[in-house]
Parts: structure tokens; C-alpha cells; sequence
């Protein structure tokens, strides 16, 4: 049977090793980190993708980014006046091909997402799945790529912070919906 992955758990000790198990694979460990029984599987299957709950959780972040970047919220901290001037102007076209990607980006995310939570997921895998997500790769990968365009910190966590609740709503839904 196909299981979604839950949080890593701890299974005990047995003869010196400390036992994990992060959903149904195990993972023995020595006490020095020395991997004795190993096996890597990450399955990504979209036959059971419930597209549904895809649409509803790219159409629940793509909102979400609406608010959370309006003026009034975190707005404010986005793209500065020195910026703007710098970059050519956008006209009413362009921005509309830019909410047209947005999308399209949300979809995938939202897809690949619901692929790696699996068909048995719940609403409480989704949000640490997409926590994680967030918190590890999004915004770390991110910050990075801010600190060396010289990006002010603050945007780093409006955008971080922004993408860790969008996955984590996005993974919530898709649970739902299983």
C-alpha cells in the first residue's frame, strides 16, 4: 500500500542502534551516524494526484499571495524606488503575463507537491511536508540568492516567510481533498 510520509519518529533503541522511521521506511542508525541498513525511496507518483485539491491549493496560495503582498501588509517592504527605476517600465500586458506565470509556477508546485504527499496524505502531513519545504528549500535557497544580489534582509523574510505558509496551506489542502 501506498503511504504519505509522516513526521520522523522515533522507534527505540535495538541492540545499540537508534531505530527511525519517517512513514513506513526505516532507517538504522549507530550512535556514531554510521548508516547500517539504508534505503532510499522517494516516490513521485502522479497517477493519483488528486487535481481538485491541485487547483484548490494553487488558487488558495496564488490569493494568498495577493494579500500578503498587498500595501498594507507586507506590501510596503517589495521591490524599492531605486529598483523601479532602474528596470524598464512594465505595461498593463506585461503585468498580466506576470500573474499568468505566477500561476502556471503555483500549479507546478501545487502538482508536485500533491505527487510527493501520496493518495493516503492528511491535512496534517501536507502542513509539515510543506513546512519543511518552505523553511529548507524555498527560503534558504532564496536567501542565498538575495544575499549575493545584495537584497535587503527584511525581503528575505517577507518572501521566505510568505512561500513556508503558501506550501504549508498548499499541503493542507491537498490533504484535505485525499
Amino acid at each position: 500500500p501506498v503511504t504519505a510520509p509522516t513526521i520522523l519518529e522515533s522507534r527505540g533503541s535495538v541492540n545499540g542502534y537508534r531505530a527511525f522511521a519517517f512513514g513506513q521506511r526505516a532507517y538504522n542508525r549507530t550512535p556514531s551516524a554510521t548508516v547500517r541498513e539504508s534505503t532510499m525511496d522517494i516516490t513521485v507518483n502522479f497517477e493519483f494526484v488528486n487535481w481538485w485539491g491541485v487547483l484548490a491549493a494553487t488558487m488558495a496560495s496564488f490569493l494568498l499571495g495577493g494579500v500578503w503582498y498587498a500595501p498594507s501588509v507586507f506590501g510596503r517592504f517589495g521591490v524599492s524606488e531605486a529598483e523601479k527605476a532602474a528596470t524598464p517600465s512594465t505595461g498593463q500586458r506585461n503585468v498580466q503575463l506576470i500573474f499568468v506565470i505566477a500561476f502556471l509556477f503555483q500549479w507546478l508546485t501545487a502538482s508536485l507537491l500533491a505527487a510527493v504527499l501520496g493518495p493516503n496524505s492528511t491535512i496534517r502531513d501536507g502542513v509539515i511536508i510543506g513546512v519543511l519545504i518552505g523553511c529548507f528549500f524555498v527560503t534558504t535557497a532564496m536567501g542565498m540568492s538575495a544575499i549575493f544580489d545584495r537584497r535587503p534582509v527584511v525581503r528575505i523574510f517577507v518572501n521566505g516567510s510568505y512561500h513556508i505558509v503558501s506550501l504549508s496551506l498548499m499541503g493542507a489542502l491537498i490533504g484535505a481533498f485525499h
